[in-house]
Order: structure tokens, then C-alpha cells, then sequence
């Protein structure tokens, strides 16, 4: 039996796979969600509902600091990666006021 020669490569490839399966149940589990809010919006049972419970103008907008959140530590990232740490400080602020 050959024992696996643990690489650089094959490590890199090993965080890239976890990063995807983690980025792909995210998704799911926000997919579910969606689809669960239309569903007892279109179905309504007794007691509250989504529509009466949950503001879709309060949501969206803090939905939009979530996504804007996600695109400025992307480009703190390339800041820190261009050697560029105040520009890394900078946009690491900015995502946490984002929230």
C-alpha cells in the first residue's frame, strides 16, 4: 500500500474543496430559507405570518450591507496581497461598519 505524499498542491486543493462544500451548504441553507418564506407567505396557517412578521424593505436593505460586506473584505484581501496594508486596514473597516 503507498502511503500519500502530502504536498503543497495537494493541500491547496484539499482548502479549496472545503471552501466550495462550505460556500455550497451556505447556499443551501439560504436557498431552503427562501423558499420556506414563500412558501408560508403563498400558504398561510394560523398564527403570524411571514408577511406580518418580517419587513421585505428592512430585509432587503440589510441584505445589501451583507452583499457589500462580502465585496469589501474581498478587496481588503487584494490590498493585503498587493502589499498594501493600509488599504487592507481601511477596507477591513469599512466591512465591519457594514456589519
Amino acid at each position: 500500500m503507498e502511503v500519500p505524499v502530502l504536498t503543497k498542491d495537494w493541500l491547496m486543493e484539499k482548502h479549496r474543496l472545503l471552501t466550495v462544500l462550505f460556500l455550497l451548504s451556505e447556499a443551501t441553507f439560504f436557498g431552503f430559507l427562501i423558499l420556506a418564506y414563500v412558501y408560508f407567505r403563498t400558504y398561510p396557517a394560523d398564527g403570524p405570518s411571514a408577511e406580518s412578521s418580517l419587513e421585505v424593505g428592512k430585509t432587503l436593505f440589510f441584505s445589501l450591507f451583507l452583499f457589500a460586506s462580502s465585496g469589501t473584505i474581498w478587496l481588503g484581501e487584494r490590498a493585503l496581497h498587493r502589499g498594501r496594508p493600509a488599504a487592507f486596514d481601511f477596507w477591513l473597516v469599512v466591512t465591519i461598519v457594514l456589519g
